[in-house]
C-alpha cells in the first residue's frame, strides 16, 4: 500500500512556502502511475505557486513492485541510511507484506539509479 503525506516547502527563490505531496511508501500495485512519475521526475517535482519556481525536491522513499517482489530503498546522497534501513524493513512494516519472502531488494542514493 502506498503511504504518502503533505510537507512544507520553502521557495529557494521567493522563501514563500507552500505544501507537496511526498510519498513514503510507493507501491506499483495500488498506484500503477508511480513508475511513471518516477520516470518523468513528476514525483519530485515541486512548483512555488507563488512565483512559479520549479524546483526537484528529493528526499527518501521506498519503491515497491508487488507483482515482481521487488523492493528499493532511495535515500539521497546516503547510501548507508538506505542498507540500514533495509536490514529492519519488517520490524515497522505495517504493509501486511514480508519482503523477506523471496523479495528482490535493492538500495540506491541516486536519482538515475532509481530510475532504472
Amino acid at each position: 500500500m502506498s503511504k504518502s503525506h503533505m510537507e512544507k516547502i520553502k521557495c529557494p527563490k521567493c522563501s514563500h512556502e507552500s505544501e507537496m505531496l511526498v510519498w513514503e511508501t510507493m507501491d506499483t500495485k495500488t498506484d500503477p502511475q508511480i513508475k511513471d512519475m518516477i520516470r518523468s521526475g513528476e514525483v519530485f517535482a515541486w512548483r512555488c505557486p507563488h512565483c512559479d519556481n520549479k524546483s526537484l525536491i528529493f528526499y527518501p522513499t521506498l519503491y515497491h513492485q508487488v507483482k515482481e517482489k521487488y523492493l528499493l530503498c532511495y535515500i539521497p546522497g546516503n547510501p548507508t541510511s538506505a542498507v540500514e534501513y533495509m536490514k529492519t524493513i519488517n520490524e515497522n512494516n505495517e504493509s501486511g507484506y514480508d519482503f523477506n519472502d523471496n523479495y528482490t531488494k535493492r538500495v540506491v542514493s541516486d536519482i538515475n539509479q532509481l530510475r532504472e
